[in-house]
């Protein structure tokens, strides 16, 4: 099997100069992409973040994603965990207005039927997310099991229709 990888770069860079209403944001990142045979992985990285008005400052951490894929048959099976964190002050007195800190961790495995030129597709998945706001000092823990099931059906050569439901319990 043959290896293949991808990769690309952002940039954003906004300035509103109207007196009064200004505003100024700028943002860059990464990322990389890769598959050998079964399994195929990914990584997003916002490396910068900042915005400005007359009235508040964003700072923004460092943005993760590290994606993992591995398919064997059937069935399909998949990794994310995501990252970031950020900061929002007054301005000019900058006092910490907002400051949080997010991760999230997921976990699917999916079954995949096909007939013809069909798809059935079911399964589940786990995903837990940890929220926290420093400044009110509070947290948010979220555990959930999603319940995923959808089909494709191919409607002509240059149509193909799908749909899918998840709903999470727990």
């Amino acid at each position: 099997d043959s290896a293949v990888f991808g990769f690309g770069f952002f940039y954003s860079n906004y300035n509103n100069k109207l007196a009064g209403a200004e505003e100024k944001e700028s943002s860059n990142g990464l990322r990389v992409s890769g598959q050998h045979g079964a399994f195929g992985w990914k990584l997003n990285l916002g490396l910068t973040n900042s915005a400005e008005t007359t009235t508040a400052k964003l700072t923004g951490n460092m943005y993760a994603n590290l994606g993992l894929r591995y398919k064997m048959d059937t069935m399909s099976y998949a990794f994310d965990y995501t990252t970031w964190g950020a900061k929002v002050e007054t301005v000019p007195a900058t006092t910490t207005a907002q400051e949080h800190d997010y991760a999230n961790i997921q976990l699917r495995a999916v079954n995949s039927v096909k007939a013809e030129s069909n798809e059935f597709f079911y399964g589940a998945g786990l995903n837990q997310t940890n929220l926290k706001d420093k400044v009110a000092d509070k947290k948010l823990n979220r555990l959930h099991l999603p319940l995923i099931m959808g089909f494709e059906a191919k409607g002509a050569d240059w149509l193909t229709l799908r749909g899918s439901i998840t709903q999470s319990v727990l």
